[in-house]
């Protein structure tokens, strides 16, 4: 049987920013991208299951954990003609 497991909040946030603009004889549209994943650079790993029993006292709880990607920065273009 599934039961539903309460635990920690799961919050992750971002930043991008971008711009957009032609190139070469207006022929080439040109978009550079700059984003920042997991911008808090919170890195405690987040339990997001339990076993069945993880409520009873007394009991053994195995839980399973998410680990946090760590901050990380890209920056990509992108060329469409």
């Amino acid at each position: 049987m599934n039961k539903t497991f309460e635990g920690a909040e799961l919050f992750d946030t971002g930043l991008h920013s971008g711009y957009k603009t032609k190139i070469w004889k207006d022929r080439i549209d040109w978009k550079i991208q700059f984003n920042i994943r997991s911008l808090l650079d919170h890195d405690t790993p987040t339990p997001v299951r339990a076993d069945e029993d993880a409520n009873n006292r007394g009991v053994q709880q195995n839980w399973s954990y998410r680990i946090v990607e760590p901050r990380s920065f890209l920056l990509t273009n992108t060329f469409s003609w």
